[in-house]
């Protein structure tokens, strides 16, 4: 199955953001990838490899502990969105 979707092409700077827990602001976190980090997560998770996928959706409002330790490299802070955000700028910059 392919792991890239039409999406890509056309924003090529893409961030995924994923936040859960809004309704407790204790436990509320983010996380962000860019697409390609995305697909490497979903190709781990099986994702992929399912009918959801090739239609192109996937959903989960309640993350499992697998897929939380796949996203753990990518939970954002303010740091880490500045990082990321200025990263892609500079990636942009250079095509």
């Amino acid at each position: 199955m392919p792991t890239q979707l039409p999406i890509r092409a056309k924003f090529p700077n893409l961030l995924m953001a994923y936040v859960w827990y809004l309704e407790d602001p204790a436990r509320t976190v983010t996380y962000a990838t860019t697409y390609a980090e995305a697909v490497a997560v979903a190709d781990v998770m099986g994702y992929t490899m399912t009918s959801s996928w090739e239609k192109g959706l996937y959903v989960t409002t309640k993350p499992s502990p697998h897929l939380v330790a796949q996203l753990e490299p990518f939970r954002m802070t303010p740091e880490k969105w500045w990082g990321k955000i200025t990263g892609l700028a500079q990636v942009s910059a250079k095509r």
